[in-house]
Order: C-alpha cells, then structure tokens, then sequence
C-alpha cells in the first residue's frame, strides 16, 4: 500500500510538473479576431507589446494567479481574467466590466 501511495505521488507530482504554466501558453503574437488592425506580443521576459494600427505602445504583464494577468502601459494598469477556448485562441476579459476580447494565435 505504501509502494502505491508513493507511486501516485510521483505520477502527480510529473503531471503538475507538466502542466504548462499560463506564460508558457500565452507567449507569442495574438491578432484581434473583431475586424481591426490590433496585435498583442507577449515576451517571455515579461513585456507585452500593442499594435493598434501602427500605434505601437509597449509595457509590462504579470500574472497574479492561473487565470488573472495584469497588463501595465505608460496609460493605465488593467486586470483580465484569461482563458483559452482552444489552443489557438485566447480570451481576455477585463475585471472591471464583462468587456472582453477574442484574439487569435498568429503562428510565425
């Protein structure tokens, strides 16, 4: 009973181990799925980078816990709680209002 115990430790102890960590899955460029002109660059050093139309702003993210990521710009500090409806798409939702955004994985 112990041996299996112990055996089911380490099984799940690898599978958390594993499990990619939201800034893993959240890096590289994602594209607005709403008809516009707008990207977002997440780098693994933690910089975030928008495209609006050429209007390019650059900052900083960090996640407060598995689902919420803040997202810091010379403008303002914004909270979104994110999920990933498919591995190619990403949902931010803002904490302050049911607002949301659908953006695409850009592969490159």
């Amino acid at each position: 009973m112990f041996r299996t115990k112990k055996l089911l430790f380490a099984i799940l102890a690898c599978l958390i181990s594993c499990t990619p960590e939201p800034t893993d899955k959240i890096l590289g460029k994602w594209l607005s799925n709403e008809g516009t002109n707008t990207s977002i660059r997440f780098v693994k050093d933690g910089t975030v980078i928008l495209d609006d139309s050429g209007n390019i702003e650059v900052g900083k993210f960090w996640f407060q816990d598995k689902n919420t990521m803040t997202l810091q710009t010379k403008e303002k500090v914004t909270s979104v709680t994110i999920s990933f409806p498919t591995p190619n798409e990403l949902l931010l939702v803002s904490t302050n209002s049911s607002e949301g955004r659908l953006l695409k994985r850009v592969t490159e």
